[in-house]
């Protein structure tokens, strides 16, 4: 790709820098000792026309438009072969699915995913030489719980993943559907963050209707009917 970029930019400097050449005339010296005009040679050439005298640029044939094709086939064959595809395809994007959009990167899914295995694993063996170091020093630390989270930088349909999490009420435990939301590393810590918004929304309502709120220490539940006790 590179060289036929490069031989194209050079086509067309070549094509500004052509020779001139010219047929059937010469050009005698002037009566200075220099040379005579080119205007002039061609005006007094003898036979001009009858016996083929001409004048033209000596150029190469450069058809753009298979050039075009030529490019667009290299292009293509680089994204099959290196499985990233063409973000600036018009065909691309439009308004396809979530799931369509998943085929499409399926290639580059596939290889965004060998490469974090090695990259999480040259990780924890950093972590590993590094706990060495500090255990050398006297120091105590334990590498192997850390958790490494690599976040690919792709887009992601938040709607259908919500969507799905709600579907998935009272068919999947809470503590996996809650799991499928992008970067969550801690479902359980999200459980813990919902059942304190129920809480305090439970709080808010009965203040609301005129009882009192419910202490800490007091259990705060709702009935099927919406009654707060």
């Amino acid at each position: 790709y590179n060289e036929l970029q490069s031989d194209r930019i050079t086509d067309k400097k070549n094509f500004v820098d052509a020779l001139l050449v010219v047929y059937g005339f010469t050009l005698d010296e002037g009566e200075d000792g220099e040379g005579a005009n080119l205007k002039d040679g061609i005006l007094e050439a003898p036979g001009k026309g009858d016996q083929g005298a001409s004048v033209e640029w000596l150029t190469k044939s450069f058809d753009e438009s298979q050039l075009q094709v030529l490019v667009k086939s290299i292009k293509n064959d680089i994204h099959q072969t290196s499985y990233v595809p063409n973000m600036n395809d018009e065909n691309f994007a439009g308004t396809i699915s979530g799931e369509a959009m998943k085929y499409k990167l399926f290639g580059l899914l596939q290889l965004l995913a060998t490469k974090q295995r090695y990259l999480t694993r040259g990780i924890r063996q950093r972590l590993r030489l590094m706990q060495n170091i500090m255990t050398f020093k006297g120091q105590s630390v334990d590498a192997s719980g850390a958790t490494i989270n690599i976040v690919p930088d792709i887009p992601v349909n938040m709607a259908d993943v919500i969507n799905n999490i709600k579907n998935a009420e009272g068919v999947i435990p809470q503590l996996v559907s809650l799991g499928w939301l992008p970067g969550t590393n801690d479902p359980q810590e999200l459980i813990k963050m919902l059942d304190q918004e129920k809480e305090k929304a439970l709080k808010l309502q009965q203040k609301a209707m005129g009882g009192e709120p419910a202490t800490d220490n007091e259990e705060v539940t709702a009935d099927d009917s919406g009654n707060v006790s």
